[in-house]
């Protein structure tokens, strides 16, 4: 799967609060990367989820390792 970074496609922050709250009471972390992948589709949606503490230690590793390297150096 490849991410497409497309700033016309970005969430509203009301939704971004309401996703990155069901990403926090997900307990597995194969189902929080997989809600991320399908909802954030822009830059700037990957930048506010980073920002907003809802990942935790392993939780980055088994995101990244999901992107190619486009992805990976689109957001870092």
């Amino acid at each position: 799967m490849e991410l497409m970074l497309n700033e016309n496609d970005r969430i509203s922050d009301i939704k971004i609060r309401k996703l990155v709250d069901c990403i926090v009471g997900r307990k597995i972390i194969a189902e929080k990367v997989l809600l991320i992948r399908d909802h954030f589709v822009s830059l700037h949606d990957y930048l506010d989820l980073l920002n907003s503490g809802c990942l935790f230690d392993d939780e980055y590793d088994a995101l990244f390792a999901t992107f190619g390297n486009f992805e990976i150096s689109c957001i870092l």
